[in-house]
């Protein structure tokens, strides 16, 4: 009987790439050789911070497609050294149509599009981020909800004034 020789099947070449892009961005993976978070914005220069936006244009748009936001489209990612804050600014069809409150789907679909930021500026590259914003046509969440983001307001002066 003569032996089928072994060849590499797509699907495991897939599960290896799955792997390897794992341990570049677990931060378990990493805390052996750098520590989680370690490194301020402040001492990124121009290029990197270029290239950084590149690739986090590249993968947002990838997660954006796989959620089926028809017609919404990437505006731009900002990444700002001195308060370490991450714009990003969506067109505002991303935000769901007839929905006057922020609901489980919307926060899901923010949650993977923040998570993308966190494990490309944290967990691979070691910098602290202090705010992951979103804007939509350039203007923040609470200006499409504003209901909902009064009622937080609210809440914070009257914990504020029970102090």
């Amino acid at each position: 009987m003569q032996e089928i020789p072994k060849v590499p099947r797509l699907g495991s070449l897939l599960a290896t790439q799955f792997v390897a892009s794992f341990l570049v961005l677990s931060p378990v993976a990493q805390s052996a050789s750098t520590p989680f978070a370690s490194k301020e914005m402040r001492t990124l220069d121009r290029a990197t911070i270029d290239r950084i936006t590149r690739l986090l244009e590249e993968r947002i748009e990838c997660v954006m497609r796989d959620q089926g936001s028809p017609g919404a489209t990437l505006r731009s990612v900002t990444i700002s050294t001195d308060d370490a804050v991450v714009r990003v600014d969506i067109s505002k069809s991303y935000l769901p149509a007839n929905v006057d409150y922020v609901g489980a789907e919307l926060e899901d679909r923010l949650t993977a599009l923040q998570n993308i930021v966190l494990g490309v500026i944290e967990n691979a590259l070691g910098y602290r981020v202090s705010q992951v914003l979103f804007l939509f046509d350039g203007r923040p969440l609470e200006f499409y909800y504003p209901n909902d983001f009064a009622t937080q307001a609210r809440s914070a002066r009257k914990s504020e004034a029970t102090r």
